[in-house]
This record gives C-alpha cells, sequence and structure tokens, in this order.
C-alpha cells in the first residue's frame, strides 16, 4: 500500500534536534521572522525577495571562510 499524499513517507525521531530546524530557529532569531516549518524555509530559500538572504544566512551559519564577501560570491554566480 503506498501512502496518501498528505501522509509523511518518514517522521525523525526528536526533529527539534536536527541541524535543518536548528538552522531555521536561528534565522528566525537573526532576522526577527517566524519560519513555522520546513515548507517555510524552503519559500524562504527561493522567493527572489529573500534568496540572497538566505545564502547569506547559510554562509554565516556554517562559517564559510573565503577571501570573498558572500554576496560577490553569490552575485557572480548569478550574473
Amino acid at each position: 500500500m503506498e501512502p496518501r499524499n498528505d501522509e509523511p513517507v518518514f517522521i525523525p525521531l526528536n526533529p527539534e534536534e536536527k541541524n535543518v530546524e536548528k538552522f531555521r530557529r536561528e534565522i528566525n532569531r537573526q532576522r526577527g521572522i517566524n519560519l513555522t516549518d520546513y515548507q517555510d524555509l524552503h519559500a524562504y530559500s527561493v522567493h527572489p525577495d529573500t534568496i540572497e538572504d538566505f545564502w547569506q544566512d547559510v554562509w554565516d551559519y556554517v562559517d564559510i571562510k573565503a577571501s570573498k564577501l558572500s554576496k560577490l560570491v553569490f552575485y557572480s554566480f548569478g550574473s
């Protein structure tokens, strides 16, 4: 029997402890926004008005070290 479309295929143990949830909460804290779940985080990551903020958040959260600022890297990739 296949799962129905509205039922999750997998539910992790302690989802609040997963890195993606910690990242979502950190974005909320840093930016003063209210991403409530993974779907909100995904929408934030692909929306034209927030995609640059998302990638800056990734850059900062994982503490990337580079010789150029993240926005410069993003712009050179996107142009």
